[in-house]
């Protein structure tokens, strides 16, 4: 592994701890809301491991995409009670 090659791998795999860390606050925060997460559905699998790894096989556009869907249905989230029964402030969730 050249040098060149060795820090580009050292990004990725930044990135993809940064990546799996940022979907399991997204998981952790629609439990918090919901008291559940959306079946048969890999953007909520609840396992830091499983977003890692997707991650390294993935394009930086295709787990982007990923955050930008876990996001927008935090953001619907918003829109009714929580298992609270309490509607949370607008836009307090999407700041991931």
């Amino acid at each position: 592994m050249t040098g060149a090659t060795g820090a580009a791998y050292a990004q990725k795999l930044k990135y993809c701890d940064q990546y799996a860390k940022d979907a399991m606050r997204q998981i952790d925060e629609r439990k918090r809301l919901r008291g559940s997460l959306p079946g048969n559905d890999r953007l909520w699998i609840d396992n830091y491991n499983d977003h890692y790894n997707w991650c390294l096989n993935a394009s930086p556009n295709q787990c982007d995409d990923c955050n930008k869907k876990r996001g927008a249905m935090a953001c619907k989230c918003e829109e009714g009670p929580t298992t609270t029964g309490k509607t949370p402030p607008a836009g307090k969730y999407m700041k991931y």
